[in-house]
Protein backbone atom coordinates (compact mmCIF):
# COMPACT_ATOMS: atom_id res chain seq x y z
CA UNK A 1 0.00 0.00 0.00
CA UNK A 2 1.24 3.39 -0.98
CA UNK A 3 0.92 4.82 3.10
CA UNK A 4 3.19 1.83 4.42
CA UNK A 5 5.83 2.55 1.33
CA UNK A 6 5.90 6.05 2.12
CA UNK A 7 6.20 5.41 6.03
CA UNK A 8 8.88 3.27 5.37
CA UNK A 9 10.63 6.27 3.29
CA UNK A 10 10.30 8.72 5.84
CA UNK A 11 11.69 5.89 8.48
CA UNK A 12 14.98 5.88 6.54
CA UNK A 13 14.77 10.01 6.02
CA UNK A 14 13.64 10.14 2.45
CA UNK A 15 13.05 13.95 1.36
CA UNK A 16 9.34 15.52 0.68
CA UNK A 17 10.27 15.08 -2.85
CA UNK A 18 11.26 12.03 -2.69
CA UNK A 19 7.92 11.33 -1.01
CA UNK A 20 6.11 13.25 -3.95
CA UNK A 21 7.84 11.51 -6.50
CA UNK A 22 6.96 7.96 -5.32
CA UNK A 23 3.03 9.90 -5.13
CA UNK A 24 3.26 10.98 -8.62
CA UNK A 25 4.57 7.80 -9.79
CA UNK A 26 2.16 5.79 -7.62
CA UNK A 27 -1.39 7.64 -7.91
CA UNK A 28 -0.63 11.14 -10.25
CA UNK A 29 0.90 14.48 -10.03
CA UNK A 30 -2.71 16.16 -8.86
CA UNK A 31 -3.05 13.38 -6.15
CA UNK A 32 0.65 13.70 -4.86
CA UNK A 33 0.26 17.18 -4.70
CA UNK A 34 -2.86 17.14 -2.42
CA UNK A 35 -0.88 14.11 -0.32
CA UNK A 36 1.82 16.75 0.01
CA UNK A 37 -0.83 19.90 1.07
CA UNK A 38 -2.12 17.51 3.26
CA UNK A 39 1.41 16.00 5.23
CA UNK A 40 2.27 20.14 5.66
CA UNK A 41 -1.54 20.82 7.12
CA UNK A 42 -1.01 17.94 9.82
CA UNK A 43 2.76 19.16 10.67
CA UNK A 44 1.68 22.56 11.29
CA UNK A 45 -1.27 20.94 13.26
CA UNK A 46 1.08 18.71 15.34
CA UNK A 47 3.16 21.98 15.50
CA UNK A 48 0.05 23.66 17.41
CA UNK A 49 -0.48 21.08 19.43
CA UNK A 50 3.09 21.18 20.86
CA UNK A 51 2.97 24.51 21.56
CA UNK A 52 -0.62 24.22 23.35
CA UNK A 53 0.94 21.78 25.88
CA UNK A 54 3.99 23.55 26.92
CA UNK A 55 1.64 26.37 27.24
CA UNK A 56 -0.82 24.02 28.85
CA UNK A 57 1.58 22.97 31.27
CA UNK A 58 2.47 26.29 32.08
CA UNK A 59 -0.37 26.99 33.46
CA UNK A 60 -1.74 23.84 35.18
CA UNK A 61 2.10 24.52 37.26
CA UNK A 62 0.92 27.99 38.02
CA UNK A 63 0.20 27.77 41.47
CA UNK A 64 -3.17 29.80 40.16
CA UNK A 65 -6.36 28.84 41.44
CA UNK A 66 -8.34 26.20 39.74
CA UNK A 67 -11.11 28.90 38.18
CA UNK A 68 -7.62 30.99 37.29
CA UNK A 69 -6.24 28.09 35.33
CA UNK A 70 -9.42 27.08 33.78
CA UNK A 71 -9.90 30.72 32.53
CA UNK A 72 -6.57 30.83 31.46
CA UNK A 73 -6.96 27.76 29.39
CA UNK A 74 -10.41 28.35 27.94
CA UNK A 75 -8.33 32.18 26.45
CA UNK A 76 -5.41 29.53 25.42
CA UNK A 77 -7.97 27.74 23.79
CA UNK A 78 -9.81 30.40 22.15
CA UNK A 79 -6.96 32.03 20.69
CA UNK A 80 -4.66 29.29 19.61
CA UNK A 81 -7.65 27.04 17.96
CA UNK A 82 -10.24 27.60 15.69
CA UNK A 83 -14.31 26.86 17.33
CA UNK A 84 -14.17 23.62 14.93
CA UNK A 85 -10.70 22.79 16.50
CA UNK A 86 -11.31 22.98 20.00
CA UNK A 87 -13.02 19.96 20.34
CA UNK A 88 -10.44 17.98 19.41
CA UNK A 89 -8.05 19.30 21.93
CA UNK A 90 -9.58 16.87 24.74
CA UNK A 91 -7.73 13.80 22.64
CA UNK A 92 -4.11 15.66 22.62
CA UNK A 93 -4.58 16.59 26.76
CA UNK A 94 -3.06 14.14 28.91
CA UNK A 95 -4.22 13.36 32.74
Amino acid sequence: MLQHKVEQLREQGASDDEIYRLRAQTVNPEAAARLAELDREEAAWKNRIAQYQVARQQILQSGDSAAQQQAALQQLQMRQFSAQERPRLTAYEGP
